[in-house]
């Protein structure tokens, strides 16, 4: 086996492991490394006391996500 032939080897088998590793990792997670963002905007003309930046959204008592950003309109 040449020189180079050996080094392509090696890097095709260092890669390969890597892939192998995140796949595992992100299996292991219960991740698909690709998550569905859905935003939504809403307008209150009311007193929101108690709504922060990063604070917890819930739909019928569930955590299905979080506030990402607030804005005062005119």
């Amino acid at each position: 086996m040449f020189k180079g032939d050996r080094n392509f080897a090696v890097g095709l088998f260092v890669s390969v492991a890597i892939a192998a590793f995140v796949a595992f990792v992100l299996w292991l997670t219960g991740r698909s490394g690709v998550e569905e963002l859905t935003r939504y905007s809403l307008l209150f003309q009311r007193d929101v006391s108690g709504l922060a930046v990063g604070g917890p959204v819930k739909f019928m008592g569930m955590n299905i996500g979080s506030v990402i950003q607030m804005e005062l309109e005119r």
